[in-house]
């Protein structure tokens, strides 16, 4: 899992990308997902 300073960053890059999309939520959903993978095997 990354650190504070590497999720920041990422919302970043992702509110530039697509600034119309809450940045905050699709990280967020991002690592739901992962950690969601990650108990079902």
């Amino acid at each position: 899992m990354p650190n504070w300073n590497e999720v920041l960053s990422e919302i970043r890059q992702e509110q530039k990308k697509y600034p119309n999309i809450n940045p905050l939520d699709t990280v967020r959903r991002k690592y739901l997902k992962k950690v969601s993978d990650s108990l079902k095997k």
